[in-house]
């Protein structure tokens, strides 16, 4: 019954309603929480807050996750399900395996059966393209219910909670959070690396990396790249009659195994030099591990 609620209400009834308020955040701006001393009645100034705040969010029908996320606990705790708001790290690009990402977002979690589910409504609304210099240009409204009642092991593939609370029922450690391998985020919902277990590994020229996938959807090609050497780049080519250069494409595909939605295949480290593998699939970067000797 709580699902159901949730995802024909709230959930829904946001991620159609609110945009993403990107211009806020390339001012660089933050939400401004209230101040309260010892000895006030800080309970009522910070209701007193919020009222203000999530009325301001669903006049102007634009947030940044803080008002996502409190918007959704709101109208969940008026429906009479208990929510609460989570704010932690999230990472999102290649180049943050092995870190921990930034702690600027928040979303939500419920209690259901005993175990914490999650839900990022502001992921879930839609996107935001970037411009030249990084930027945020503008939001593009698209339904994603991958992030509706979501179990901890698929949520902290990318994000991570401050509050220890919300790790009494998950394995998950902040270790293994930061040396998560980067899936695509596009990718999340169809792909679940099996093996290496981390995104960090710790191999020498010569090693043999096994590579094994769930994978719910049908790649004809896969390739491999590092830091060193783009397999999906180009080498010149000198025309023996006419004298003239040309660049032709250079395709290195690695061969791999399927038994049903399984996928496994190998590399071999041939350099003390490489610091990253990306896996590539039809010529569309999904994963990247970092390499350590």
């Amino acid at each position: 019954m709580i699902p159901t609620l949730i995802k024909s209400g709230p959930f829904v009834w946001i991620a159609d309603n609110v945009a993403y308020d990107y211009k806020f955040v390339n001012r660089n701006k933050k939400t401004e929480f209230p101040k309260c001393k010892n000895g006030k009645d800080c309970g009522t100034i910070y209701k007193k807050w919020e009222d203000n705040f999530l009325h301001k969010v669903i006049k102007d029908k634009k947030a940044v996750c803080e008002g996502y996320a409190r918007l959704f606990k709101r109208l969940c705790n008026n429906a009479g399900i208990q929510s609460s708001v989570v704010s932690g790290y999230t990472k999102q690009e290649p180049g943050q395996v092995g870190k921990m990402g930034k702690h600027d977002h928040a979303w939500n979690a419920i209690l259901v059966d005993g175990h914490f589910y999650y839900f990022d409504v502001t992921w879930g609304s839609g996107y935001c393209t970037h411009d030249e210099k990084g930027k945020l240009e503008n939001f593009h409204k698209r339904f994603n219910d991958y992030y509706w009642l979501i179990p901890a092991d698929k949520l902290y593939r990318n994000h991570f909670p401050s509050e220890e609370i919300y790790l009494n029922d998950s394995d998950y450690t902040k270790e293994r959070y930061r040396d998560n391998a980067y899936i695509k985020g596009d990718q999340l919902p169809y792909l679940e690396i099996i093996e290496p277990k981390s995104g960090v590994l710790h191999a020498k020229p010569g090693d043999t990396i096994h590579f094994k996938i769930n994978y719910k959807a049908d790649p004809e090609i896969l390739q491999i790249n590092t830091n060193i050497k783009d397999k999906s780049g180009y080498r010149k080519i000198v025309d023996e009659d006419s004298g003239e250069t040309e660049m032709e494409e250079i395709e290195h595909h690695i061969p791999f195994k399927r038994d049903g939605d399984t996928i496994e295949f190998e590399y071999v480290i041939d350099s003390k030099n490489i610091r990253y593998i990306d896996v590539l699939f039809d010529y569309n970067r999904v994963m990247r591990f970092n390499v350590k000797f």
